[in-house]
């Protein structure tokens, strides 16, 4: 079990620009939410502005806005991380997304 992440660590992260777009950042996302198997961990938390963290809700990365995601996975380690542990799955839904949208 993950220990509790200080408030400290929270204000640090909300004060950082949004990962997925760039804006001034006003929430925390977990990356991988809670909500599917998401820890409540520093590497699974970025700065997200308030459009971006309401449009990506619970959503996997692989199951959201292309250019948000890319943008999160050049701008952020923690995305990084997470992008490049699942990688080959991920590349492969995300490029099907993109091609279906096409």
């Amino acid at each position: 079990m993950a220990e509790p992440v200080p408030p400290s660590f929270y204000a640090k992260v909300r004060s950082g620009p949004c990962v997925y777009c760039g804006a001034p950042g006003e929430h925390v996302d977990h990356v991988i939410p809670l909500s599917r198997g998401g820890i409540e961990h520093p590497s699974n938390l970025v700065s997200a502005c308030g459009p971006c963290n309401h449009s990506k809700r619970s959503r996997l990365l692989w199951q959201w806005t292309p250019s948000k995601v890319a943008h999160a996975v050049e701008s952020s380690p923690e995305v990084r991380a997470i992008w490049l542990a699942d990688g080959s799955t991920l590349q492969s839904q995300l490029i099907a997304k993109q091609l279906s949208a096409a």
